[in-house]
């Protein structure tokens, strides 16, 4: 009785809360200079690079402890301890790497806000620069992390990427005047941003074709993307 009463009570605030919750606002920070030269050991050695920075701060406490999170993950200037920079190092030509990192507020749909987190490293002397990726969706209403992969009906996942191995034919065909040898097989993604008109799926470079390619957004309508989701979700989105 006590343990039913508690969550009676739970159900009954937390409308109350998330109705006295502010508009989120959400304003760019500088994390370093740009193309400020950090050392700082990694992978077991120490290493010193160019370093260009941004975070993002919210007004929402929890969104700024899952950013950091996620943040912290993929760059390791966010945590590693700066080191002094050898004597006699020339900071023109000496860097090991020359990184790129930003986070970006993406916009917000029926309660779950976007993140995305770009970066790019570029190694001393390399051919190209290496672009990554990652876009996080977090729920206003339950203050997590979601995927896209938890909300789909688990027998109706093929069918959802059947349809995105079609549109990323399209892109092609958008791109290039035809598919080429369409050989890679699109997998389903949680780098998604929703919006008004769908999602969109986000894949980064390589994870469909050669660098060249680029990084494929594949976008699926509601209309498409709706039968493959669960009960609680397609009523969330609809």
């Amino acid at each position: 009785m006590k343990r039913l009463a508690i969550t009676t009570l739970l159900a009954c605030i937390s409308p109350v809360l998330w109705a006295q919750t502010p508009a989120l606002q959400a304003q760019a920070h500088e994390v370093t200079q740009k193309q400020e030269l950090i050392c700082i050991h990694e992978d077991n050695q120490k290493t010193c690079s160019r370093y260009s920075v941004s975070g993002l701060h919210t007004n929402w406490p929890w969104l700024n402890q899952l950013i950091r999170k996620q943040a912290e993950s993929e760059q390791p200037v966010f945590t590693a301890k700066r080191l002094p920079v050898p004597a006699g190092f020339d900071a023109n030509k000496d860097w090991e790497m020359q990184r790129e990192y930003e986070i970006e507020y993406t916009g917000m749909y029926r309660d779950l806000v976007g993140i995305s987190y770009t970066g790019w490293d570029y190694g001393n002397g390399a051919a190209h620069g290496n672009p990554y990726a990652s876009h996080g969706v977090y729920d206003a209403k339950t203050q997590q992390a979601v995927n896209l992969t938890d909300m789909v009906v688990p027998a109706k996942k093929a069918a959802l990427e059947q349809l995105l191995q079609q549109r990323f034919g399209a892109w092609l065909t958008e791109r290039y005047g035809d598919e080429g040898e369409l050989t890679e097989k699109v997998k389903l993604t949680n780098d998604v941003s929703f919006n008004d008109k769908g999602v969109v799926f986000h894949y980064g470079v390589y994870a469909l074709g050669p660098y060249a390619m680029g990084a494929p957004d594949l976008a699926l309508t509601w209309k498409q993307v709706l039968p493959a989701l669960k009960p609680q979700w397609q009523q969330r989105f609809k």
